[in-house]
């Protein structure tokens, strides 16, 4: 290797991965020297699948402002090399748990994934927080609020940075964000409005960060189901069964389709999402999954076809273990098991028989980085690999696949024909699905999240150990947890919205201060956890995975059964998040993750960050109270 010329010997460290390349440049001052060029990072970045462009500056910009790579939490922004993109990636993965989940022994231990957690908490205790959104251009979380109105949050401080008029809104208002555009819809003429971010305005002064301007009002005059934005299309459903898109940068009508010749006909559809080419539907009835074209309107899959023609989902459930309430993602063992029958039957039933009626899909997204079309349901997660293959028509190459909820297993079916539809959570709410960077966030019941990246090792119904094709960290807090005086006091309960990030899960959470991670209700006045509690009051967590996570640890089940440790120190929900203290961290989590010399090599190469956040008072000059609903 000594003997090779300077080029051939970059062509070969740029085989290598980012750990085994951080290890090389250890090796001797010709490797580090060679090795350290960003051309070289550039060829392991795209090796990794990290980028796949030449060029450091469209990278960089990719990653500060492109969903769903970009972070709002401003995890990318000092990005400068492929080099830096390389470390802050795989440290990244090692925080999300996806490099050791491969390697974890889940048989006899768990791992507990230790982001930094965050609560942006409204002004008072009777705001709702209802939907949200991230800006990673401004770093700023847009929420919606119960009785109308939209604000922009800094996700670093917590402080108000702009915030609409009540009125602006209508209360329960959803929000859909992209590239600098806002919608929502409203109670006044007109449906939707359409606002921009005040940097989108030619030849304005210099803008407020976080500030909206409004851009037009869209009128509709068919009420709408449910829309949603990529920009600049606003594609909406209406109660006529009709698909219709909008530019909301022409203000015109693009296409209209109707639709009543689908499954989803007589109102039937609880969500939409489209791609390029494809619109998805989900509704009421087990079969009610379709994709159809966005300019005919042809169906070109359902869910019951393609169970016909390819057989049922590979279902897999996680295994029962006693967690205690640790306040925790805990990366769950998973078992192979048979389809429910109503699913493996799916495609002989008719699409009126009252078992499949009686079944209801919630929610569904799209996975760029895996190509994974995913469905939320009301008994787990459906994965649909290489969806636009199946859907041009191709013979799928890996089968569907299902994680299924605990709500499935906990009631066992009377005769194993119908749907768990007496089995719905102890919410209204729909469940909530987000979507990024091959990852799954969703709210049934329970916090879930599924690593479509990293493979576990699991078991299947007569023990024999199976690999699992991506792993599943569940929420250790019991469900059903409950207070006789002021009610259930679970914080999903009657979660409104989730959004997923490359570094960020942000979730719609109640306020119930003694189930919170570092918080004391001694912080707060007299009688403000009850009066959250008895108004339902919502709010904002956000579980960080960039420089302030820190790498998952390994739990023995029976340790990870036990009450949690107590808390150390506690921090005032009134005022941003401190740094947690760090002086108790494991060594011996890293022996799984990397070695000592890599782990030191990787964090040479990244910048220093920006220092932890002070403890200050927010500013609220410019929080509007938020009317009771």
């Amino acid at each position: 290797m000594d003997a090779l010329p300077p080029e051939l010997l970059a062509r070969v460290l740029g085989a290598l991965d980012p750990c085994s390349l951080a290890r090389a440049g250890c090796v001797c001052r010709t490797w580090h020297d060679v090795g350290m060029r960003d051309t070289v990072w550039a060829s392991v970045a795209r090796a990794a699948h990290y980028t796949d462009t030449h060029d450091v500056r469209s990278a960089v910009q990719h990653y500060q402002h492109s969903a769903p790579f970009a972070s709002a939490a401003a995890y990318f922004d000092t990005l400068h090399s492929f080099r830096e993109l390389c470390a802050k990636r795989h440290m990244l993965d090692v925080r999300w748990g996806t490099r050791a989940a491969p390697h974890a022994d889940l048989a006899t231990t768990t791992r507990a994934l230790r982001p930094h957690v965050r609560y942006y908490r409204p002004s008072g205790a009777r705001e709702d927080v209802w939907r949200i959104q991230l800006d990673p251009q401004e770093n700023c979380l847009l929420e919606s609020h119960v009785g109308g109105g939209v604000r922009a949050v800094d996700t670093h401080t917590g402080h108000v940075l702009w915030h609409s008029d009540p009125t602006d809104a209508r209360p329960y208002p959803h929000l859909e964000f992209d590239n600098g555009w806002l919608v929502f819809d409203r109670d006044a003429p007109g449906h939707f409005e359409v606002w921009r971010s005040a940097r989108l305005v030619p030849d304005a002064p210099e803008a407020q960060r976080g500030a909206f301007v409004r851009y037009a009002i869209l009128d509709v005059p068919e009420l709408v189901r449910a829309y949603r934005l990529q920009f600049p299309t606003l594609a909406f459903v209406t109660i006529f069964d009709t698909y219709a898109e909008l530019d909301v940068r022409t203000k015109s009508l693009v296409r209209r389709v109707p639709l009543g010749h689908t499954l989803h006909g007589h109102r039937n559809i609880h969500y939409i999402e489209f791609d390029d080419d494809y619109l998805f539907l989900v509704g009421y009835g087990a079969n009610r999954v379709s994709a159809v074209r966005r300019d005919t309107g042809a169906v070109v899959w359902t869910l019951a076809e393609h169970i016909q023609r390819h057989g049922a989902p590979h279902c897999y459930r996680s295994v029962p273990r006693a967690t205690g309430e640790r306040h925790a993602l805990l990366l769950r063992e998973q078992q192979r098991t048979p389809a429910p029958r109503w699913l493996a039957q799916l495609a002989h039933r008719a699409a009126d028989d009252p078992a499949q009626l009686c079944y209801a899909w919630h929610a569904v997204h799209f996975d760029r980085v895996s190509h994974t079309l995913v469905v939320l349901g009301e008994s787990g997660l459906l994965l649909v690999p290489n969806y636009r293959a199946v859907l041009a028509g191709e013979p799928p190459t890996q089968p569907l696949r299902m994680h299924l909820f605990a709500t499935e297993r906990d009631v066992p079916p009377s005769d194993g024909d119908v749907p768990p539809f007496h089995r719905r959570p102890r919410t209204e709410m729909h469940g909530q699905l987000s979507v990024a960077n091959g990852r799954v966030a969703a709210v049934y019941e329970t916090l879930t999240v599924l690593d479509l990246h990293a493979q576990t090792h699991g078991c299947d119904t007569d023990g024999q150990r199976i690999e699992v094709p991506f792993a599943v960290y569940e929420w250790s807090d019991p469900p059903n947890a409950f207070d006789w005086f002021t009610g259930p006091i679970d914080q999903f309960r009657g979660c409104s919205c989730i959004k997923l990030d490359a570094t960020s899960l942000y979730c719609v959470t109640r306020q119930a201060l003694d189930r919170e991670i570092n918080v004391s209700p001694d912080d707060f006045p007299p009688g403000y956890q009850a009066e959250c509690l008895h108004h339902d009051s919502s709010m904002v967590t956000a579980f960080h995975f960039d420089d302030r996570a820190q790498p998952p640890e390994v739990l023995d089940h029976a340790a990870a059964a036990l009450p949690p440790p107590p808390q150390l120190d506690h921090i005032s929900l009134l005022s941003p998040a401190s740094e947690t203290d760090a002086d108790a961290e494991d060594a011996e989590l890293e022996e799984e993750l990397m070695s000592p010399a890599t782990e030191q090599a990787l964090l040479a190469l990244a910048p220093a960050l920006a220092p932890a956040w002070t403890s200050e008072e927010p500013d609220s000059s410019n929080d509007t109270p938020t009317p009771e609903p």
